[in-house]
């Protein structure tokens, strides 16, 4: 699979004996019917053809494991507007050919559902309130473009999914038979004592990735990029691209949520290219810390 060749360079896998993609599908999905409450990444599968590549058997198989409302698939306003009541009670939810990147908002929301144990929820004529979180992401989609790459993120594993040489007949009628089995190997399945990280199985660098980060990186300057590795999350209000924008041009705003920065390393890298770093933080509405850096040329 697309997975295959990242898995052998990954030093988790290795330990935990998760050697192929179908090793490291099967401990996911154990993991979320196991120990819901446990992060997991978001699942990205991409093709660009129509059809006879098998992406929308995961989420078949999905609907045939858990019941409605334990399976949401997400509509297209969703995450865009603030209304994701739907998804409160969901450990599956399902993305179908949705672009994640055709607001600004959505990608941002999509992220923060990947690591939050708890998120605010909302439904039209009633106040907000905490809810306890257990989504597991499922995106396929036929354009890369639609699926939320971006630098520094630690969230999503992507990967293209090969065109099926053999097509399956009656592939819904045959997963409903086995479903049961399935069910009983996932409940039974040992997973790792060890967690990658702030997600359980590890974020995956794959090939598809990797591309899809070269062309979002065209234009940036080589020390952006380091810039934007050093500062760990991503941004909220900003992209990548709109980051190098702004330092280029001097419009020098610019927020994060800020967990894991290398303060003293940004400011050296800062001060090699001419520019000064300064920052003040403060809490968000999701009581995130986020950091407003105040970036000058020198």
């Amino acid at each position: 699979s697309g997975l295959d060749t990242a898995i052998a360079t990954n030093a988790w896998c290795q330990r935990n004996d998760i050697t192929t993609g179908r090793d490291y599908l099967l401990c996911w999905f154990a993991s979320a019917v196991q120990q819901p409450r446990q992060p997991l990444p978001g699942l990205a599968l991409y093709s660009p053809e129509q059809g006879k590549c098998g992406k929308s058997t995961l989420s078949e198989l999905c609907e045939l494991l858990v019941n409605s409302p334990l399976i949401q698939k997400m509509k297209g306003n969703t995450l865009s507007s603030g209304f994701t009541g739907n998804l409160d009670t969901a450990v599956f939810v399902i993305i179908e050919e949705l672009n994640l990147n055709a607001k600004a908002e959505m990608a941002t929301e999509m992220k923060r559902r990947l690591t939050s144990a708890m998120l605010e929820s909302e439904r039209k004529k009633q106040d907000a309130h905490l809810v306890n979180h257990f989504g597991k992401y499922i995106h396929t989609s036929n354009d890369v473009g639609f699926i939320p790459f971006t630098h520094g993120d630690d969230r999503l594993v992507g990967w293209q999914v090969p065109t099926l040489t053999n097509v399956i007949p009656n592939m819904r009628q045959l997963l409903a038979a086995e479903a049961p089995a399935i069910r009983h190997k996932l409940e039974s399945y040992c997973l790792p004592v060890e967690s990658a990280g702030r997600s359980f199985l590890p974020i995956l660098s794959t090939e598809l990735k990797r591309q899809a980060l070269l062309e979002l990186a065209a234009d940036i300057p080589p020390w952006l990029l380091d810039l934007m590795l050093l500062s760990g999350e991503q941004t909220r209000e900003k992209t990548a691209a709109e980051l190098a924008a702004m330092v280029q041009t001097r419009k020098v705003s610019y927020q994060r949520v800020s967990k894991h920065l290398r303060l003293d390393a940004t400011r050296e890298l800062l001060s090699n290219q001419g520019y000064s770093l300064a920052f003040e933080e403060r809490k968000n509405k999701h009581r995130d810390t986020v950091t407003t850096f105040t970036i000058t040329k020198a």
